[in-house]
């Protein structure tokens, strides 16, 4: 019996026609694979959230200002203002930390024995602060609040003394120091994610003399602040 050639052909042929379809197959595998992966790793992220937001947990920012009144035994100051903007994680449904950068800034307008004076008075700070907030799930809550950190304060002024106009009276002094700081204001939440505040903050800074040119002028450095601000969580 006589063999026909075109079998050996026609058994390859539907050997490669088999073959497509699995070819075909593996990069669909891969990406349902892929899929597959990515959903988990989605769904993870989710549960973690929602676990956080149970529990209170979570990164928020906050932004603060208003008004300062500076507190120095020699100087007098005027247009007095701080802003300040914070990172922060609410460890629970009470307690928070944060890490702030603020800027205070004042006019000065008179100095002892030296009225006329002018000059301007700057502030930055860089400080660790905590906060308990009370009345959990309220819309309205009171919080207090302390801290700690660092300063770098800039002074300069210049005027001519009282009772002698002849005599000039100057000063371009700087220096960095420590602080510790603390709250008490209330929050009221307007979503979610967003609160806003009200409140005040005592800022005192270690004694320390100003350089000028005629003497060292001995005083303390303190400031009493009143703001309005607003924190924006990202896990509400």
């Amino acid at each position: 019996m006589k063999r026909d050639q075109n079998i050996p052909d026609m058994i390859l042929s539907i050997r490669s026609s088999a073959a497509r379809p699995a070819r075909l197959l593996r990069p669909l595998s891969k990406l349902c694979c892929s899929l597959s992966f990515a959903v988990l790793i989605l769904g993870t992220s989710a549960q973690t959230a929602t676990a956080q937001a149970t529990k209170g947990e979570g990164y928020y920012i906050a932004l603060r200002g208003y008004g300062a009144i500076e507190d120095e035994n020699n100087l007098l100051f005027d247009n007095s203002y701080e802003i300040a903007g914070a990172v922060g994680y609410r460890l629970n449904k009470n307690w928070r930390a944060e890490l702030e950068h603020a800027y205070r800034y004042s006019d000065i307008v008179g100095l002892n024995g030296a009225s006329d004076t002018r000059g301007d008075s700057s502030v930055k700070t860089y400080g660790l602060h905590v906060f308990y907030d009370f009345r959990d799930g309220h819309k309205f809550r009171p919080f207090l609040g302390a801290g700690a950190g660092v300063l770098r304060r800039e002074v300069t002024f210049e005027g001519t003394a009282d009772n002698d106009p002849n005599f000039a009276v100057f000063a371009d002094d700087a220096y960095t120091d420590t602080y510790a700081n603390a709250f008490a204001g209330s929050s009221y939440e307007l979503t979610k994610n967003l609160r806003l505040a009200a409140g005040f903050e005592y800022v005192s800074g270690r004694d320390r003399n100003i350089r000028a040119n005629y003497r060292d002028l001995p005083g303390i450095h303190r400031s009493y602040n009143f703001f309005v601000g607003g924190r924006w969580f990202f896990a509400p």
